[in-house]
């Protein structure tokens, strides 16, 4: 039976637009994927609100469709989680470097709070909000990081 239209465009979206494929560290290749796409679009707090709600739906619909949980190849996640890394901070490389870096320690490491809420938390909202969390650590690190050394 062939898969629903709906369903192949939320798999191709959840998956990163292929990103998720790549074999060798997926969630660094979807993180990569959500700071071009930053570099493009922009990052304000509303923009990222927007990639959260869609990513969201998105992650719903796969996971429902293909009965499955937080899969490695599941990466909008990591994009998500980018867009809130980098909300209120001027879009300069050695800040986008810098956030992709640490946003991969949070999220590779998962201190608490992040952590407890990828094992706690169930469903699509589960496998998104470990990453927004990380996110958003990762962002309060280089506010801090780009005012105390102002050369970011």
């Amino acid at each position: 039976m062939a898969k629903p239209i709906l369903y192949r465009i939320s798999e191709f979206m959840a998956k990163g637009l292929g990103t998720g494929y790549i074999p060798f560290m997926p969630g660094t290749w979807g993180s990569a994927l959500g700071v071009g796409l930053v570099s493009l679009l922009g990052n304000s707090f509303l923009l990222a609100l927007l990639i959260f709600f869609i990513s969201w739906f998105v992650i719903w619909h796969y996971e429902m469709y293909a009965h499955t949980h937080d899969e490695p190849q599941v990466v909008i996640d990591e994009v998500s989680g980018i867009f809130f890394t980098f909300v209120f901070l001027p879009l300069t490389l050695p800040i986008l470097i810098a956030g992709f870096l640490i946003f991969r320690f949070f999220d590779i490491l998962k201190p608490f709070p992040i952590g407890w809420v990828d094992r706690n938390v169930r469903h699509s909202l589960g496998t998104l909000m470990d990453d927004v969390i990380a996110g958003a650590m990762s962002c309060l690190c280089l506010q801090i990081i780009v005012y105390w050394f102002k050369w970011l």
